[in-house]
């Protein structure tokens, strides 16, 4: 959770650190309880990084583990609103970004420039039809998350949120669905995203860069972070990257059937 959302107006009777997650704990006057997962990147929120553009903050070593679904699907599953069930953490490897400033549009621009004129009591001139047409055609901002192996390999592009102040992203070690593209509306009963490829172990590198006016910008620097498989399998590889190639392979075979076939 963030820190400016979830939490009620009501006293908060008592505060708790995880030290071995660094998780933030709070217990209300209702006998609510609301965590902070992981709370480390609040350590490196300098005078000198809040005064920047942004940037990524240090990566947390990710856990690689098959997640368990005892009432047969997510959260409550069939069990209903009288069963309560509190959301995990998100799984996989999750980022933490700052920006200084919300990602804004040449309209969102414009409109507030044409406020603060108007408070100061200035003409406000109506902007010419080339410029209102460049609006209309622009792509909203985008903040873009990049993902990458120990050889330079992009593995994953993720989407954040172009909102100030504190943002979070999490990977969760998958590439890319294998099946075609599809721009057909998702079926209202589906409750997985089709992805492959459980991830290798190793080293990865994270990046942030913005996209405005359709032009790509990094920001800050990129962040190192290691992934870790937690437990062992049943059945154990003797060479994980080994697998991870023919799960390529195998994906590469799939989306060209499936292609073909539509």
């Amino acid at each position: 959770m963030q820190l400016k959302s979830g939490v009620p107006t009501i006293a908060v009777r008592d505060l708790a650190i995880q030290k071995r997650e660094n998780d933030l704990v709070l217990g209300t006057f209702g006998r609510g309880f609301y965590v902070l997962d992981d709370y480390t990147p609040l350590r490196h929120a300098d005078e000198k990084r809040i005064a920047s553009e942004g940037g990524l903050m240090p990566v947390k070593d990710a856990l690689m583990y098959i997640q368990q679904s005892p009432l047969g699907g997510r959260d409550q599953a069939e069990q209903g609103a009288n069963f309560y069930v509190a959301p995990n953490p998100p799984f996989g490897a999750t980022f933490t970004y700052y920006l200084k400033d919300k990602l804004q549009t040449r309209r969102q621009r414009r409109l507030d420039a044409e406020k603060e004129l108007a408070k100061a009591g200035r003409d406000i001139y109506y902007p010419s039809w080339d410029s209102l047409r460049t609006e209309d055609r622009e792509e909203e901002p985008r903040i873009i998350v990049t993902v990458s192996d120990a050889e330079g390999n992009v593995v994953r592009r993720l989407y954040g949120s172009t909102e100030a102040g504190f943002q979070r992203v999490t990977w969760d070690f998958t590439w890319p669905a294998a099946n075609p593209t599809d721009l057909s509306a998702p079926s209202p009963i589906a409750t997985t995203t089709r992805r492959w490829g459980a991830g290798v172990a190793g080293t990865y590198t994270v990046s942030l860069a913005k996209r405005v006016e359709g032009k790509l910008v990094p920001i800050g620097q990129p962040q190192t972070f290691v992934c870790k498989p937690l437990g062992a399998g049943t059945l154990l590889a003797s060479d994980r990257a080994e697998v991870n190639a023919f799960q390529r392979k195998t994906a590469r075979l799939q989306r060209a059937m499936e292609g073909t076939q539509r």
